[in-house]
């Protein structure tokens, strides 16, 4: 109350409510956190750093240095070899190009939006991603590269073709465990609640996009669903809001 500068909290009773046209008093809401169930694809044996041994001040020095030494996933490797072939291609044509990835995470992108560089703009995107994620969420990475189209061959200068072509042929229909799983629990949800609303909470904005367009471009969630986008500023975290067209 201090905080938001309010002096009293107005409340209206249930006969006010029922009054006023509210009815839904016996609606339940289930709330399911990342430590309420077993998500697939996050498990320790799949070469990831373990958690114990995460300091976020060192994230992003310590994701290079597990890249050059080798000890990183091979998905992160792959995906920073591939950032690396783009940068010798825009080097090769602009001499003061100079590569973001000695800076801030948050620069990645709006350095190359600056150079005017967008087919490299989305694969900083995409690494960083990973980075900030501890490279968990390889799956978000491989699908904002699909969303962006950025496995499209008129997209990609010529000498980066090979490294890029190998990406993509290893990753680019590779099966997302998490992804996934969230599809089968809202379909479940969608079959066996007559009336479903539900709110997906994410830790980093650009994941609310991904949602969304994985969301619509599922053959049945996009015939089932209506998707909206809402950010909360004042949280430290963002939601995904989405609804049954039978509730709109």
């Amino acid at each position: 109350m201090r905080d938001l500068q309010l002096q009293k909290m107005e409340t209206a009773t249930e006969i006010e409510l029922r009054v006023s046209g509210y009815h839904a008093f016996g609606t339940q809401a289930e709330v399911l956190t990342r430590e309420d169930i077993d998500l697939p694809g996050t498990r320790m044996d799949t070469g990831l750093l373990p958690k114990e041994q995460r300091k976020p001040h060192l994230m992003v020095q310590t994701f290079f240095s597990r890249v050059a030494k080798g000890t990183a996933t091979a998905y992160a490797c792959d995906l920073v070899r591939c950032v690396q072939s783009l940068e010798a291609v825009v080097l090769s044509v602009d001499a003061t190009f100079q590569s973001p990835l000695n800076g801030p995470v948050s620069s990645w992108g709006d350095y190359a939006q600056k150079k005017q560089l967008s087919f490299i703009e989305h694969w900083y995107e995409a690494l960083r991603l990973l980075v900030v994620s501890w490279e968990e969420a390889f799956d978000a990475s491989i699908c904002f590269l699909h969303m962006t189209n950025s496995f499209d061959v008129g997209k990609w200068p010529p000498p980066a073709c090979s490294q890029i072509q190998l990406f993509r042929k290893s990753y680019a229909d590779k099966q997302m465990p998490r992804l996934d799983h969230l599809k089968d629990v809202l379909t479940y949800k969608l079959g066996s609640i007559a009336s479903f609303r539900g709110i997906l909470f994410v830790q980093q904005r650009v994941m609310t996009h991904i949602l969304e367009h994985i969301i619509k471009n599922d053959k049945l969630l996009s015939t089932m669903l209506s998707v909206v986008v809402t950010l909360l500023h004042m949280l430290p975290q963002q939601h995904h809001p989405f609804d049954s067209p039978r509730l709109m």
